[in-house]
């Protein structure tokens, strides 16, 4: 789980919002309880990252690497002002929009 001491901000306090976000990120991913996978194998962090590992009590299916990039996205398109909605389409348990809502919290 994320540390509070290892999310510090510049002033050297901790960063509540990006330990929310990660935390969130790994509820969403199951890395935070280091959830097994669909088969029920033990919990491995680099396939979890990638997405090629599974988890059948996730939130998502997809990895975290990419939510974490869709995540930047997101973040990019808000800071430009750019008009619009974002459709997240094919949802499977909605972790994706879960993750978006958290980063505009």
């Amino acid at each position: 789980p994320p540390s509070i001491n290892a999310v510090q901000g510049e002033d050297g306090q901790p960063d509540l919002k990006e330990l929310y976000l990660q935390t969130v990120l790994g509820a969403i991913t199951g890395t935070l309880g280091q959830t097994p996978d669909d088969r029920g194998a033990s919990f491995d962090a680099e396939m979890r990252k990638s997405g090629q590992e599974g988890c059948r009590y996730c939130l998502s299916v997809v990895g975290t690497a990419r939510l974490e990039h869709f995540g930047d996205l997101v973040l990019d398109v808000w800071r430009r002002g750019v008009p619009g909605d974002i459709l997240e389409a094919g949802t499977w348990r909605g972790g994706v929009g879960i993750w978006v809502a958290a980063l505009a919290a």
